[in-house]
């Protein structure tokens, strides 16, 4: 994670302003950033759908979250709306991501 990161977040937090990560090829970059969300869940799986609108195959799906479970579960029973999606499992986000993050942390991951 670059130096700055955790202060541009702590900012962002402040503003009510939730970035979303990608991590693709071991790389850490930004995707989107949403303002004044109707819930973490809802923004994840907006930016969920658009990602995956053209794949066809079944995808398998993990949740992982920082003390969130309201909006873990949200973000699944929205993915289990989609025909082509299975949750794999939820659970806790391990010590090393949420340590960094904080409190509130969602992670969806997939593969097709």
């Amino acid at each position: 994670m670059p130096k700055f990161l955790p202060f541009a977040l702590n900012q962002a937090e402040i503003r009510n302003i939730k970035p979303i990560f990608t991590i693709k090829g071991g790389k850490l970059s930004i995707i989107g950033i949403k303002k004044n969300i109707n819930g973490l869940g809802q923004a994840i799986f907006e930016e969920f759908k658009k990602q995956t609108a053209n794949i066809t195959t079944k995808i398998k799906v993990t949740i992982n979250h920082a003390d969130n479970p309201e909006q873990a579960e949200k973000l699944k029973n929205l993915i289990q709306s989609l025909p082509n999606c299975e949750i794999a499992y939820i659970n806790l986000a391990c010590f090393t991501i949420g340590s960094h993050t904080g409190p509130g942390t969602m992670i969806l991951s997939w593969q097709q």
